[in-house]
Formats: C-alpha cells, structure tokens, sequence
C-alpha cells in the first residue's frame, strides 16, 4: 500500500480497525490498562524491574518490534508510518511516500518467497520513483533482515541466482539511496542470542521461526538468508547504499 498524508479520516479508520483486534486477541482488559507494566513498576522491587520499567512512564508511546517471519501485518505500523508521511511533508518534503510491502508469513511460506516480493515492490517503487538514489528502504526486526537480503541481492545476483525462482530483471535493478533498520534480526540463528525480562518473544521462538524461513532447501545460516552470516567485505561494499545504513536498536535486544 501506498500511504499519503495523515488526515482525520485515517486515524478513524485505523481506530476502528485495530481497536477490535487487539481487544479479541489480547483481551480488553490489557488493551486498555497495561498491567504486566503496572504489576512490575509499582508492585515489585526497583533492582528487579527490567531497564525499561525502570526509566519508562506508563503514559509514554512505545513500538513493539513485531514479526519474526510468522506475525505481524503492515497495517500494524499504520499509525507509525502516517506519522513518518506527516513528518517527512514537515521538514521539506514535496510528496513523500510510503510503499509497505505486507511479506508473506512462515510457516505457510518460506525463503525464498519474501526476499521475492521484496524485489518484485522494490522493482514497482523503482518504475515509479526512477531514481534509485531517492528511494530509502527500511525494514524492523525481520522486516530488516528482508532487507539486507535484498541489497545483498541486488549487489551480487550471480552468487546466489541458484537460490531464487526469479531468473530475469533483478539484476537491472540499482540499489537504494539509503537504509533504515529498526532492530534489525541480522543473524538468524545464534549462540548469542540471549533472553531479556523485556522480549516479546523469546530465543527459542526466534530459532523455530529462523528455520520456518529457512526450510529444507537452504541452510539457515546463508549469508543471504541471514546477512549477519556475510563475511566477505566486498559484498557488503557493493551492497551499501550511498547514503549509508542506519540502524536504531533499544539496549535490550535478544
């Protein structure tokens, strides 16, 4: 979906849509009260909250870093990317867009379907922009690692052109101007990957999840189904955006 600017009519919508499914799928008790939040913050010792609870106001907003392969849509960041439209239009911008890829989900498919339809609206927003260098991709958590898939992809297809269904076109597509990555899921699989008392969700799920994309046919550790796996600086050169990458991360990660 392509997103415009933010206007009462959008936040209406997605009032009336969201507001029902978090209420059937969290409960309405939870929805409208944080109490996992409250019990920790008021109801147990300072040394033993998480860093979050400790810093954090029970009116502040936050972000949940949603996915993993398995969960998630894209309409769950409407708000957040309205707001992103809203403020790109304040500092400058003319007509700022946003194309949200809503990827397919593990474990009905797997790899390497979703880098697929990464190119295939990567290869939309590029007819439509026709200057690479104007386009910034971004990607949280696993939407992320889709990304640095593909710019590993589009930096060398020939390595990897075994690998994918698609045999023509996506070698005639320039990289991206620049890269955003939200908490990015760079190694899919690892032994340094440890528990905090703030993950949603766990090591042992992310694993599960990691070899759902995976499947049979391709080792969870390839480097272009898990960049963190790249090693040869050479890839990573070509694949780097002009402008760099950004990366924001909180200081709880798994």
């Amino acid at each position: 979906m392509i997103l415009g600017p933010v206007s009462y009519v959008d936040c209406i919508v997605f009032c009336a849509f969201l507001a029902p499914q978090l209420i059937i799928h969290v409960g309405l008790l939870e929805t409208v009260l944080p109490v996992e939040f409250i019990r920790e913050r008021y109801f147990i010792g300072y040394e033993r909250q998480s860093p979050f609870v400790q810093k954090a106001s029970p009116f502040e907003d936050f972000v949940i870093r949603w996915g993993g392969f398995s969960m998630g849509s894209a309409y769950f960041y409407l708000e957040f990317l309205l707001t992103w439209v809203s403020l790109l239009k304040e500092s400058g911008y003319r007509n700022p867009a946003i194309f949200a890829l809503d990827y397919s989900l593990v474990p009905d498919t797997k790899f390497p379907t979703q880098l697929e339809e990464a190119i295939a609206g990567y290869e939309h927003v590029l007819s439509t922009v026709r200057d690479a260098n104007r386009i910034c991709v971004s990607g949280d958590s696993a939407g992320a690692t889709i990304v640095l898939s593909l710019l590993l992809h589009l930096a060398n297809i020939s390595r990897h052109l075994e690998k994918m269904n698609r045999t023509t076109g996506a070698w005639r597509l320039a990289k991206p101007g620049m890269a955003v990555l939200i908490s990015p899921w760079v190694t899919l699989v690892s032994s340094r990957h440890q528990n905090t008392a703030s993950d949603y969700l766990n090591t042992e799920n992310l694993h599960r999840y990691a070899r759902q994309y995976a499947g049979e046919k391709v080792s969870v550790n390839d480097p272009l189904l898990s960049p963190g796996n790249c090693r040869d600086v050479s890839w990573w050169k070509h694949a780097t955006p002009s402008k760099g990458i950004f990366v924001a991360y909180g200081a709880e990660e798994i």
